[in-house]
């Protein structure tokens, strides 16, 4: 077989179009093992956005067992939330829930050693970890197909470093395993970059169709309109087509395809949200004028909208990828400039205006979400893919401009391999940091199941609370089917999710609930009412501001407890990191044996008994 050829050249070398499946099976292996290793290592990936729970898992603990958390969002008079997003993993999931519970059931009588292995292996967190798999493998094929389109279209050495960089990524390590719109975004995005790098336009169109109907989130569309262009432009342009009628039909064919897939596809998921809410809605057409418009009139008579869920400033999102992608933003940045400057030079090919056209959506992107006051990490996945693919265009592009062949070949040819060390030494370290840091709630929650699952079933039903520590719930995955959660009133008085009804977001409106994020009592469970308590205790300190914790004053004023009926006893926890009380290095990097330190709170699991336990 011919050696792989570094090009520069359009479209691809014939050893490169040979061995681009070889690439994306090798490439796709190597990704879900690492994705797999960060996923399974305990403790998990901690779920850094309560939007995840409350706004995903939650519906889709309701769509498989019944029950769960309704935010406001899904309430049917403001419909902001599509469930054709949550539609296929409920599809993934449902035979599996169905065989834990019919399984033990019906095995034959001769396979009792049997029946534990199968329990475990689909109780509610082993599902849970199963979703967070299947997002996993999502992204692993993603960003394979993203590496071997450029290894076979663009050039082997920056498909490789755009490989080595996305692998350890910390963006990715959440972006990979998240539950969100916007991580879904990432990966049908690397699809369809993937696809416009080959010069498959009806694939791209698909996954970019798909994106903007099928999440909720049609905000996306925007990294679609510069890949649209080109693929209208190189239709035109088709060198098999010599008539001007046969370049016309080529872009009007394009662009039925584009609307076809476009009405086909909002129109299941207008069947689906007709299913869910009941009736006709268009949450993409909701959310978007939510977000455009503002979402709601305050007492003042002033429009609002996603700021009333906290504001930043501009620096954080610089922060933000300073602190999951390093260097690989900084080479990110240097792109358009080293891009430029071969044009300016005239040294620029073909394939470099191609890989222009596909990185143009990141520039598109930080312009639209950058002004924003309200400002999360996870607005920033969908574009993590092309972070590292400019990054490694730009020690491409460092490479061909270098002045001198020695320079070439024993400076820049070696930071395809040294930079990308670097990069995954230090996101080895904040991996580390953030899964030793605040693992806490999984691995609690995860001692929680277990303990209610092994209560006797003739147990009355469990009410785990939650007060400040609310938003920090990793969904009713982690709870058995005769446990729920409550809220005890705490110092947040924003609203707070209520249990979805029967009927879902199928009921009549109005609901109870408001676009103002104004404080519902209605929400609040009595402590009293509570079996577990579930609290983070941090550290008293008046330098501080800190008194004591909401949680131990909200189960001292049980009236059990002041009645002498029963206690609150600390049953188990895990260290939190104390932010506050950390230093600033210690809180963003670890080095496991090597570097490690910081202070820790106690996030704590507290269960009332009663004296005569």
């Amino acid at each position: 077989m011919p050696p792989l050829q570094l090009p520069g050249n359009w479209p691809g070398t014939t050893a490169t179009r040979l061995y681009g499946a070889d690439i994306f099976y090798a490439a796709l292996a190597l990704t879900f093992s690492v994705r797999c290793a960060f996923l399974l290592t305990p403790p998990s990936i901690p779920m850094p956005d309560c939007d995840e729970t409350f706004g995903y898992y939650e519906p889709l603990h309701f769509l498989l067992f019944g029950s769960g958390l309704q935010t406001w969002e899904y309430a049917p008079q403001f419909a902001l939330r599509t469930a054709a997003f949550l539609t296929p993993l409920y599809a993934a999931l449902q035979p599996l829930k169905y065989l834990a519970e019919y399984l033990p059931e019906y095995l034959p009588e001769y396979l009792p050693p049997l029946l534990p292995l199968p329990s475990y292996l689909l109780s509610k967190p082993s599902l849970f970890q199963l979703c967070r798999l299947l997002l996993s493998l999502l992204s692993s094929a993603a960003e394979a197909s993203l590496v071997s389109s450029v290894c076979s279209h663009v050039d082997v050495a920056a498909g490789l470093a755009t490989l080595l960089f996305l692998l350890p990524a910390a963006g990715m390590y959440h972006a990979s395993a998240s539950f969100l719109p916007s991580s879904v975004a990432l990966f049908l995005t690397m699809f369809s970059t993937a696809a416009h790098l080959r010069r498959a336009y009806f694939s791209s169109i698909f996954f970019g169709m798909l994106a903007v109907t099928g999440l909720g989130w049609p905000f996306v569309a925007v990294l679609y309109v510069p890949l649209g262009f080109h693929a209208l432009f190189d239709a035109y342009h088709n060198v098999h087509a010599k008539k001007e009628f046969d370049r016309q039909l080529a872009v009007l064919v394009t662009l039925f395809f584009a609307v076809f897939m476009l009405a086909f596809l909002a129109g299941i998921v207008l069947i689906v949200d007709r299913w869910f809410y009941g009736t006709f809605t268009m949450p993409n057409l909701n959310i978007f004028l939510y977000n455009a418009i503002g979402g709601a009139t305050d007492e003042a008579g002033a429009k609002t909208g996603d700021e009333l869920y906290g504001v930043e400033p501009l620096s954080y999102y610089f922060k933000n990828l300073l602190l999951n992608w390093n260097g690989v933003a900084v080479l990110s940045a240097a792109y358009f400039g080293l891009y430029g400057l071969k044009v300016g030079l005239g040294r620029a090919e073909r394939v470099d205006h191609l890989c222009f056209t596909t990185v143009t959506p990141l520039l598109i992107w930080v312009a639209m979400i950058f002004p924003r006051p309200h400002k999360e990490e996870r607005f920033l996945f969908p574009v993590y893919h092309l972070l590292a693919f400019s990054a490694a265009l730009s020690l491409r592009h460092a490479k061909q401009l270098a002045p001198h062949p020695v320079l070439r070949r024993f400076v820049v040819s070696p930071l395809f391999l040294l930079l990308p060390a670097i990069f995954g030494a230090v996101s080895f370290c904040r991996i580390a940091a953030l899964s030793h840091n605040y693992g806490a709630p999984i691995s609690v929650y995860t001692m929680l199941h277990d303990r209610i699952a092994a209560a006797p079933l003739s147990a009355p039903p469990a009410t785990v609370c939650v007060g400040g520590e609310w938003h920090r719930f990793p969904s009713h995955f982690f709870l058995p089917g005769h446990a729920s959660l409550g809220f005890v009133e705490s110092s947040f008085k924003g609203q707070l999710p209520q249990p979805f009804t029967e009927g879902g977001s199928a009921v009549p409106p109005p609901q109870p609930f408001n676009a103002l994020n104004r404080e519902e009592p209605s929400r609040y469970t009595p402590v009293h009412e509570c079996s577990y308590f579930v609290e983070l205790l941090l550290e008293e300190d008046e330098e501080l501001g800190r008194g004591p914790a909401e949680g131990l004053a909200s189960m001292a004023s049980d009236t059990r407890v002041v009645k002498g009926a029963g206690e609150w006893v600390r049953i188990g926890g895990a260290d939190f990191l104390d932010a506050q009380k950390t230093s600033g290095l210690h809180r963003l990097l670890r080095w496991p044996g090597l570097f490690e330190g910081g202070e820790f709170a106690d996030y704590a699991l507290f269960e009332y008994k009663t004296r005569a336990d």
